[in-house]
């Protein structure tokens, strides 16, 4: 059974197996994935870590991230919300871009109940009135989260030094211009185990990272007003040809039609 509703700020999914199941990716939305059965990894900047059911993820907007799945696909199931960042910028505010949470919830929590709430309309409901009901969950849901005890840390421990220490300095750095000789140099290691660790800790090559955080930043300050041409030099594209190939590639339309 697979469940796909859209309303006018937000969607939702249920689903069930594989099928939707994104890769390796960067989003300009919030996510907020209630994980429900299966075997899953859930790998981004500070955590990679296998999930237990009814534990919460939320990815912001920016955060690169992949599920990994494992075992019987057949098994995998999760509630899946996704929004805009400005629908509750008031409640999702500050630093979302340094930080992702994982909540670990019980069947009785309101979270929870607010997604079986919704897959129980959703096939019931006009659109109009589940929209309004999808509204109304995810800002119950936001200020839950608000209040709940995060108990942030900067990663759990799982990653190896050189690994994390490498992704602090290009998610500080990433709009210079540096190679992976300097980067390497940097980390006080040859380019060979740089990329060797940094691949195996975070299922991404070094290069494809860097590339898809400029590609996404490029796109989030095309949408507020800047000339892509300028973009494309703010974020170390070496022309600005091989940016437009770059970004038609990972958003399958041009600059010039990003918000449009």
């Amino acid at each position: 059974m697979n469940l796909y509703v859209q309303g006018k700020n937000a969607d939702f999914r249920y689903a069930e197996g594989k099928k939707g199941l994104l890769g390796r990716t960067f989003h300009h939305f919030f996510e907020l994935y209630l994980f429900l059965d299966g075997e899953i990894e859930y790998i981004s900047a500070r955590h990679k870590q296998k999930l237990s059911p009814l534990q919460l993820v939320v990815i912001p907007p920016g955060k690169y991230h992949q599920f990994v799945l494992s075992g019987d696909e057949s098994k995998y199931k999760r509630y899946v919300i996704t929004f805009e960042p400005e629908f509750l910028k008031d409640i999702f505010s500050g630093n979302e871009e340094s930080v992702d949470y994982i909540l670990s919830l019980t069947p009785s929590h309101r979270i929870a109940c607010q997604y079986e709430y919704l897959k129980e309309i959703a096939c019931l409901w006009s659109a109009k009135d589940f929209s309004g009901a999808l509204t109304s969950a995810i800002t119950d849901i936001a200020l839950q989260i608000k209040n709940y005890n995060l108990n942030l840390q900067k990663n759990d421990g799982k990653f190896s030094e050189l690994a994390a220490c490498t992704m602090e300095y290009i998610n500080t750095n990433f709009s210079k211009q540096f190679d992976l000789v300097y980067l390497a140099d940097k980390m006080h290691c040859s380019v060979s185990s740089l990329c060797h660790e940094f691949k195996n800790n975070y299922g991404i090559s070094i290069k494809k990272y860097m590339l898809q955080k400029r590609l996404y930043h490029a796109r989030r300050d095309i949408m507020n007003g800047e000339k892509a041409e300028a973009v494309s030099l703010k974020y170390g594209f070496s022309s600005y040809s091989s940016f437009f190939r770059s970004f038609v590639k990972a958003f399958s339309h041009t600059p010039s039609k990003t918000g449009k």
